[in-house]
């Protein structure tokens, strides 16, 4: 089984040694409508509640992710108040994976007390992944010499699927040689600023006002790759053990390997790339790209890392 490249002859890693990587971003604003997908990047991800028996405190750390405040854990909560009033919430994953946000929907999920701490839960929660704008290396599944799903292209060149964690790993090197080149957004998401050309420091706000400065320690590049699933979605939950943090983290994943069934055709394998920065302490940051594509003049070596693994 092939990796395939499809592309023009003059862009091919056998013709040239500018090597582009698109973004999330490129694909939904091209103008070029076979690969154009405005939601590129969004996945959405439906929780069926089907008559569960649950916990409060369920509720609060798995359904709503653990974004409410844990007042709302005490034993005379008004449940159906709280999901009412909280219908509609953001989460930020700046530092999770995939990088980015979730909008949680609970409209019409109902919570009915039973006994104790047990409650009835029923509806549809939806949760809605918008992922940041990661560098994106696009390849189909198939066999060599197979048909482009691409009028305009009028090449390819392929790797085995074997070697795909290699051409993972060349990618990688790629952008880590260039790490502060790449044009990055400072993160500005809740209480906290990412300055890479000024000292290199991470400021965090603190609820003091004041503000924290860490050093960051080190610049990292992360490149998974998979095959593109298609289409959203939904699982039916029976009872509560059904669902837990794991398992809405693995839907959430899906994200990046996701598209609508209308691109079936193109039986894309990806891969993508991610900026991270972790400071003196450990932690760490996930950045993204402000560029829509990214073209890379690749010295004869890296040329040759590829083109080893290519035919």
């Amino acid at each position: 089984m092939k990796l395939i490249k499809f592309c023009n002859k003059k862009n091919s890693i056998f013709n040239s040694k500018k090597f582009k990587f698109g973004t999330f971003q490129e694909y939904r604003e091209t103008e070029y409508d076979p690969i154009r997908d405005e939601d590129e990047g969004k996945f959405v991800f439906e929780v069926n509640l089907k008559s569960v028996v649950a916990s409060r405190r369920w509720i609060f750390d798995v359904l709503f992710l653990g974004v409410l405040h844990r007042t709302f854990l005490s034993p005379a909560t008004d449940l159906t108040h709280v999901l009412v009033q909280n219908s509609l919430l953001t989460v930020n994953m700046d530092r999770m994976k995939p990088p980015g946000r979730i909008e949680l929907d609970v409209y019409g999920v109902s919570a009915t007390w039973l006994e104790e701490d047990r409650f009835l839960v029923e509806g549809i929660v939806r949760y809605t992944v918008h992922v940041d704008n990661m560098a994106v290396f696009c390849m189909s599944v198939g066999e060599k010499g197979s048909a482009s799903p691409f009028e305009d292209y009028d090449d390819q060149w392929s790797v085995d699927l074997q070697n795909a964690d290699q051409l993972a790993e060349a990618f990688v090197k790629l952008f880590q040689l260039r790490f502060m080149e790449l044009k990055l957004n400072n993160r500005q998401e809740g209480n906290v600023d990412i300055f890479l050309e000024e000292g290199s420091l991470w400021r965090e706000m603190m609820k003091s006002e004041s503000r924290v400065e860490h050093d960051i320690a080190r610049k990292d590049i992360f490149c998974e790759h998979g095959f593109v699933q298609y289409g959203n979605q939904e699982i039916e939950i029976e009872k509560q053990s059904d669902l837990s943090l794991h398992v809405l983290n693995a839907g959430f994943r899906r994200a990046i390997f996701s598209k609508p069934k209308r691109y079936s055709e193109e039986n894309e394998y990806r891969f993508l790339i991610n900026p991270q920065i972790k400071n003196t302490d450990g932690n760490f940051m996930n950045l993204e790209f402000s560029e829509k594509s990214m073209f890379f003049e690749l010295s004869e070596k890296e040329r040759q890392s590829i083109l080893s693994l290519a035919d």
